[in-house]
This record gives C-alpha cells, sequence and structure tokens, in this order.
C-alpha cells in the first residue's frame, strides 16, 4: 500500500526504491475532507445559480477548452475512413463554484431554416449548442441560434410560439456579455414576433 514502505523486491530478487506517492499524512487529510450538503445540487439549483449570477462572477476561456465531439465517419466516396472532431469554441467557469460551468460552440447545424430565425435583414442562421456542466459533465443541453448573420444569438422559442422564459433570457443575457453577441435592442422576452 502506498505510504507503507517503498521498498520492492524485483523479479531477480533484488531491492527496487519505489518513489512513495501518498504519505500517511496525505491519507489523514483526504479523511478530513467530507462532502458537505451543497455536494448534492438539483438542476434547478444549478440552473437558479446561473441565472442569478452577474457576468463578473464568470471566467471566460477560449479554445481549447476539451470538450470535443469525436466521430469515425466513413462513405461519401472517400476509400479511408476519417476521424472528425469537433469542439465547443469557449467555457465559462463560474469563480463562486468551480463545479459549475458552461461549455458553448459545439455546432448543430450550418444552416439553421426555421421560420421566426429567416425574420432578421440577414437571413442566414446557424445553431451551436450549450452544455451546462457540473463537475465537468453535461446535465442539460441546449440550443443557440446565431441569427442575423451570427449577429445576434438567441434560444429557439417555445414551439408554436415566439415566447422563451424569464430564465432562458437572463441566461442568454449573461452568455452573450461573456461572448461578445449582443441582443442590441431585441425584446427577449418576444424576439421573434
Amino acid at each position: 500500500m502506498f505510504g507503507e514502505s517503498n521498498r520492492r523486491v524485483g523479479a531477480e530478487g533484488k531491492e527496487i526504491n519505489r518513489p512513495t506517492f501518498r504519505t500517511p499524512a496525505t491519507f489523514d487529510r483526504l479523511r478530513r475532507l467530507k462532502p458537505t450538503a451543497e455536494a448534492h445540487l438539483t438542476l434547478e439549483e444549478l440552473m437558479k445559480a446561473i441565472e442569478e449570477s452577474d457576468p463578473s462572477d464568470w471566467n471566460y476561456i477560449q479554445r481549447p477548452v476539451f470538450a470535443q465531439d469525436i466521430q469515425h465517419v466513413s462513405g461519401g466516396g472517400h476509400p479511408v475512413p476519417w476521424v472528425e472532431i469537433e469542439e465547443h469554441s469557449s467555457l465559462l467557469v463560474f469563480r463562486k463554484d468551480l463545479r459549475i460551468s458552461i461549455a458553448m460552440g459545439l455546432r448543430h447545424s450550418t444552416e439553421f431554416l426555421e421560420d421566426w430565425a429567416q425574420k432578421f435583414p440577414d437571413k442566414h442562421a446557424t445553431s451551436t449548442w450549450v452544455d451546462f456542466r457540473y463537475n465537468g459533465v453535461p446535465v442539460l443541453r441546449e440550443l443557440t441560434v446565431h441569427v442575423d448573420g451570427a449577429r445576434a444569438a438567441l434560444p429557439p422559442p417555445r414551439i408554436g410560439t415566439m415566447e422563451i422564459s424569464e430564465r432562458q433570457s437572463n441566461i442568454w443575457q449573461l452568455i452573450d456579455a461573456q461572448d461578445g453577441v449582443v441582443w442590441y435592442g431585441i425584446d427577449p422576452q418576444k424576439h421573434c414576433g
């Protein structure tokens, strides 16, 4: 066991000195770290913490953020299969609780063609994923639509309406404040009406 002894005997009967990786004092420190009630966070609590945060509460990190989608692809007239790697382009890390992060920019579609997204002066719209993460694990994935030639990034409205929730409005304004995209006068509650 680590920490008890660093003496080992090799195959030829010779003594091998290996470094001790963890000392008994290290194990004592680890045992004293007890999980707190805060370690059990619901999805609702996570989203509320994000919604109520301020842009200054976040650390913005640009590519590479190591949140990748790797796919083995073959066909399409190519004789040799290949690997495609895509990743989120940026990451927000919550300074008040480093377990909470938001990964942004993983491509969904290069041509987003829903009617509401075509109502802007520049009709070109694309979409990317936003992953809300806890301890580095995605716990909720939402779509962001980049409209008006990527001049604004918006959550898609509820199906059959042109409305988004107040929470979506607050969170997307927070994301946009970090990512350099602005709402530029769009009413976030009814952005497509």
